[in-house]
């Protein structure tokens, strides 16, 4: 019931914001006195992302680029290469930001490396569940955080991506606030995850992710948090055979397009583009909620002990963190406090 409860909400939501995008195109055929998939020249979209084949926004990017593809009859082609070959996620959003590469798939955090307010979509422990999670991405607050990004940088997001809830795998069992304390564990060079770590007790060691399975295989780290798909699919429980069911922060990670590449396309073809990234993101959201409870009985097959705090524990996180994300976001102004209380009323 759950399941059909999240595809139900997700098919509303995003077909609200295909509303939305495919407005935006058609203002934009409008304004250039219209066009025709027949009158288009072939392009070749450079679309470099960070992240391995086997991630779900990795398996449902290649089904919008088939779709894409199809749709534009060829017109549209990809040169798309993943696994993290032509650079991390700081880096390839960079090379967004300059124009050196067409597309990439990045994550919400990274971008506040360029826009402060992508703090108030990153905040440890504030969704409780995905169909939360996709009332605020799909909805108004997913609109505003999109033009934000336009208005602050040369970058377009395209869409939201949801990579699943982070669980915490390690060397030893971590049960308890108290097993936290000085465990050395992996934290992307993010102020969210550092500030996160931190307040949960752990000694925590910033590298980048390519670098985090070599640094827990020889000893550096005991401990990476992540998704479950990550923990399995890059095989960290081989080395660490706990995990932790704290699910405190919901990894969301977006297609974005340089700006003025993105402007420059042909109005049909950004129809295109939008339309099937509309229709895979609705089935991934769907995907990633029924692939976590894949990945736990995968990891239990594999010998994998999982662990819960206790409602203690928990209370005090909720005290801990409650506090946190009004620290965080005041500082930004009112408009980003506003988000935030809207947010925690979509609970």
């Amino acid at each position: 019931m759950k399941r059909f409860g999240l595809m139900v909400l997700v098919l509303l939501c995003v077909g609200g914001l295909t509303v939305y995008a495919n407005g935006a195109a058609e203002e934009t055929k409008a304004a250039s006195g219209g066009d025709a998939l027949a009158d288009q020249e072939p392009i070749t979209i450079v679309f470099a992302t960070p992240n391995g084949a086997n991630n779900i926004e990795s398996i449902y990017s290649q089904k919008w680029m088939e779709l894409v593809k199809e749709r534009s009859e060829g017109k549209i082609d990809f040169q798309y290469t993943n696994g993290g070959a032509l650079g991390s996620y700081a880096e390839l959003l960079e090379g967004i930001e300059y124009g050196v590469y067409d597309m990439s798939i990045t994550d919400v955090s990274y971008i506040q490396n360029y826009v402060p307010e992508s703090v108030v979509l990153t905040l440890p422990f504030i969704f409780d569940n995905y169909d939360h999670a996709a009332k605020v991405f799909t909805g108004d607050i997913g609109k505003w955080y999109a033009d934000l990004v336009s208005e602050q940088t040369n970058i377009k997001v395209l869409n939201y991506y949801f990579c699943g809830f982070r669980y915490i795998c390690s060397k030893k069992p971590i049960k308890s606030l108290d097993d936290c304390e000085n465990e050395l564990i992996r934290s992307p060079q993010i102020q969210v995850y550092n500030d996160l770590l931190g307040l949960m007790g752990f000694s925590y060691v910033t590298m980048a992710w390519s670098e985090a399975y070599t640094a827990m295989s020889t000893g550096v780290i005991n401990a990476v948090e992540v998704p479950l798909q990550n923990i399995y699919e890059a095989g960290f429980y081989e080395l660490g055979n706990n995990i932790t069911g704290t699910r405190h922060l919901l990894s969301v990670n977006n297609v974005v397009a340089n700006e003025q590449f993105w402007d420059e396309l042909p109005a049909v073809y950004k129809d295109i583009m939008v339309e099937a990234l509309d229709e895979v993101t609705s089935d991934e959201y769907v995907a990633v909620a029924n692939n976590e409870s894949d990945y736990i009985n995968k990891l239990k097959d594999e010998g994998c002990a999982f662990h819960e705090f206790d409602q203690a524990a928990k209370k005090q996180l909720n005290d801990t963190f409650s506090n946190y994300w009004l620290d965080k976001v005041s500082v930004l102004g009112n408009d980003v406090v506003s988000v935030l209380d809207d947010i925690v009323s979509l609970k």
